[in-house]
């Protein structure tokens, strides 16, 4: 049997959606960055469409294959076939549900030994169908990694997972070069004397976006130079508009798209706002903390596990408008900000370090190849 721990490198193939402007995908690309090329030799498998290949910020000098296909058909699970046995990786690791599906799958017919899934969100809306395909395929996964204790409940509970399969391993972001924050607002043509909320995601429903707005439909009458500054897209952006041309707030509210200058954008913010209904770790509130950002965001376990309520910031009720006396509360302490800032930043540099995780993830890999393959 052939030794890979005494070969140069173990291979790895990444199987992933998309590779936009997401957490997870945000998080990969800078992973991969950490993947020692010495030890790994790896190489990514995009089902969908890659914007992110053009952000300057990431160093991707590995093979992506693209495919720009919006949905799975014969001809995906072919070509992904054709890689697996061209690449003959020991691990197949698959990020977020339909990827993993499919990654257990294609990875067992094309007889790879190692699949990794990890999952990154609870789905609390997922369909039937999705679950079924869950509970029919978890076992061809080696393992299965996830982010937070919340989504390891979930996956036991509802897609009948057994404990033993999952394994928790929390996740980092690499911390800004710059430990200060610079204010710079009009780097969005803001007025620097304005209060400026945010949040950077998707726009979907897990988002619980529409809140937020009815959030900032109350806090501009408290607060007149308030400015709410959305960045990302998604399938409800007309439904947000809408909602702001309804309810007068055009002039309240900046919807920028995706945006890859995301750090610069942070540095524009006064406090940063998430109500989702349901998160893992999420990658935009520790960045945001990292810079030295207050967070309002909604009582979950995913930002329990970030937000410390009146330490770095505050936790208000789900789905409830006192995120906007949360805010108020806030404004009023604005020459106390700098305490919270140092506050945040320590909570994420001593809990969520970026290089610690990713060296666990790499002995996981090599701990994976002994077991599984130099038997």
């Amino acid at each position: 049997m052939r030794n890979y721990l005494n070969d140069k490198k173990i291979r790895i193939a990444f199987l992933v959606n998309g590779l936009r402007i997401g957490g997870t995908e945000r998080y990969l690309l800078s992973f991969l960055e950490e993947l020692p090329k010495e030890k790994f030799e790896f190489s990514v498998f995009c089902i969908a469409d890659a914007p992110l290949l053009n952000d300057p910020h990431y160093k991707i000098d590995y093979p992506v294959i693209v495919n720009n296909i919006k949905r799975f058909s014969l001809i995906t699970c072919f070509r992904f076939f054709l890689y697996l046995k061209k690449y003959k990786p020991q691990i197949l690791h698959s990020f977020l549900y339909h990827s993993n599906i499919f990654a257990r799958i294609m990875g067992r017919l094309a007889g790879i030994k190692i699949v990794i899934s990890e999952e990154r969100s609870t789905n609390y809306k997922k369909k039937w169908l999705y679950i079924l395909l869950e509970r029919l395929t978890w076992r061809l996964s080696t393992t299965i990694w996830v982010n937070n204790v919340s989504i390891k409940d979930i996956l036991v509970r509802r897609e009948k997972i057994r404990p033993e399969k999952i394994q928790i391993l929390l996740t980092g972001i690499k911390l800004p070069a710059s430990s200060q924050k610079i204010h710079n607002k009009r780097y969005l043509n803001i007025p620097e004397d304005r209060f400026v909320l945010g949040n950077i995601c998707r726009f979907c429903e897990q988002k619980n976006l529409i809140k937020l707005l009815e959030v900032m439909k109350i806090v501009s009458i408290k607060i007149p130079e308030a400015i709410l500054v959305l960045v990302g897209d998604g399938p409800l952006m007309k439904i947000l508009k809408k909602f702001c041309q309804e309810n007068n707030l055009e002039d309240k509210v900046i919807f920028t798209g995706w945006r890859n200058d995301i750090s610069e954008i942070l540095d524009c913010l006064d406090v940063f706002v998430s109500l989702s209904k349901e998160e893992g770790l999420s990658c935009s509130v520790m960045e945001a903390m990292a810079k030295g950002i207050p967070v309002v965001a909604s009582d979950i376990p995913g930002y329990r596990e970030l937000v410390i309520d009146g330490v770095t910031g505050r936790l208000v009720p789900l789905n409830d408008l006192t995120a906007a006396q949360a805010i108020e509360e806030l404004y009023k302490k604005r020459d106390k900000f700098s305490q919270v800032a140092m506050k945040a930043k320590r909570h994420i540099e001593e809990n969520f370090n970026f290089q610690r995780f990713a060296q666990i993830r790499q002995d996981l890999y090599k701990e994976l190849v002994a077991k599984f393959i130099n038997r």
